[in-house]
Order: C-alpha cells, then sequence, then structure tokens
C-alpha cells in the first residue's frame, strides 16, 4: 500500500465492464449525477444525465467507465483513463479518482442538478414540494468521536497528521467536515423551503451489520 495501491483493480473492472456492458451515460434508466475528480485538471468531472450531455457529449461516456473512475480511491485502487468522442470530431481524456475527493456527500450535488431540472422546465413554484430526498451515507467511521483533542494534536508535526497509529487523522477531518457541511446546508435549505420532513440522511456505524449474508442484494434493472 506503501508502494501501490492496496487492490489492482482487475477485478471489479471486470464485474463492471461485464454488468454494464456498452452502455453509456445517456442510457441509463433513471437520471444519475455521478461526480469524480480528474487528476490531470485538478478540478471535479461531474457526470450528469440531466441537461448537461446536449452541451457537453463528451461526458456520456461508459457507465463502467465512469464506475470506475468514481470508486478509484487513492491508496485503494488506481486512477483511471479513458477517452470519448467530444462530438466535434477530437477526443476527451479523463484522468479520474474517486467522487469522493470531490464531493464526499455527493448529496447538494445531486440537489443542484434536480433544481435546475424544476427551474428550466418552468416549475420554480415546486422546489421543496416535488420530491424527496433520501441520503444514504457509507456508514460513520467506527473510532469514537472525542478520540482527537487540541492539547495532543498541538504537538504534532506533519507525519503525525498524516498517519497516526492505524489512522489517517488528517484525512479522517476532511472527510467528517465535507460530508456534514452538506448535510448542514441541505439541513438549512430544506427548513427554509418549508420541506425538513422530506429530506433523510441516514448514517450508520460501519461496524454493525446491515444486511444479512443470506440476501440477495441486486441493482439490476434499476441503473442499467
Amino acid at each position: 500500500m506503501v508502494t501501490g495501491p492496496k487492490y489492482n483493480g482487475k477485478y471489479l473492472q471486470s464485474l463492471l465492464r461485464r454488468h454494464l456492458g456498452d452502455t453509456k451515460l445517456d442510457g441509463a434508466l433513471t437520471s444519475v449525477v455521478i461526480p469524480a475528480f480528474d487528476i490531470t485538471h485538478l478540478q471535479p468531472t461531474i457526470f450528469s444525465s440531466y441537461h448537461q450531455l446536449k452541451n457537453q457529449p463528451a461526458k456520456n461516456a461508459l457507465l463502467s467507465d465512469i464506475a470506475i473512475g468514481t470508486s478509484a480511491a487513492p491508496t485503494f485502487f488506481p486512477a483511471h483513463y479513458f477517452e470519448t468522442e467530444d462530438g466535434k470530431g477530437g477526443t476527451r481524456a479523463f484522468n479520474l479518482i474517486d467522487g469522493g475527493v470531490a464531493a464526499n456527500n455527493p448529496t447538494l450535488c445531486a440537489m443542484s442538478h434536480v433544481a435546475e431540472d424544476i427551474i428550466v422546465a418552468g416549475n420554480g413554484d415546486l422546489l421543496g414540494k416535488s420530491y424527496m430526498v433520501i441520503s444514504i451515507g457509507c456508514g460513520t467511521s467506527s473510532n469514537p468521536k472525542g478520540k482527537y483533542s487540541a492539547k495532543d494534536t498541538a504537538q504534532w508535526g506533519i507525519l503525525d497528521w498524516i498517519l497516526k497509529g492505524s489512522t489517517v487523522p488528517i484525512l479522517d477531518m476532511f472527510n467528517a467536515a465535507s460530508g456534514d457541511m452538506v448535510d448542514i446546508h441541505l439541513s438549512i435549505l430544506s427548513a427554509a423551503l418549508g420541506s425538513s420532513h422530506q429530506y433523510l440522511r441516514i448514517q450508520v456505524p460501519t461496524h454493525l451489520p446491515i444486511i444479512p449474508k443470506k440476501e440477495n442484494i441486486t441493482m439490476s434493472g434499476l441503473l442499467w
């Protein structure tokens, strides 16, 4: 893990290629908004099937490429490179890593596209009324809150912030802050629109079993 990613990603890639096949973003059965981060341009790349594809045909990539890119968490999986046609006879290159780098909680990103869709359709008066948001996180860390204190960290150097025991403190804090800020903004926005009851954020402790192993869960037919 120090000299290369923990996993080579080949098995994950083969699964995604097999299940998603040649389906592109515009072939998704429902509207999707998928964030990733382009390390060449050092900026987020949002793959959206709402209005974006009309003006940015280069983003109409294979769903498998998008999925591989947005799941390429640094240190765990290698970055993912692919090219698409830009609609002008040329190509567009993507050098992607985990979407969590750009949007650890992508709910606000998705809501901005939903809101735009509602407004473009001339239904601005329906904002906060015509949708329900169920935000399901990856779970809260098993590391207890209160683990870090100003007294302890005041003596830390750069290596302590990067690696302390089996944890990466600065990364823990960035991830927690990024996800919680989105939750705070959406809670305030929902309250302002009078739709607090239509926003639900679900986060469960990662060390607790969620789905019994005997359950057969499949996404086939839901997204592609």
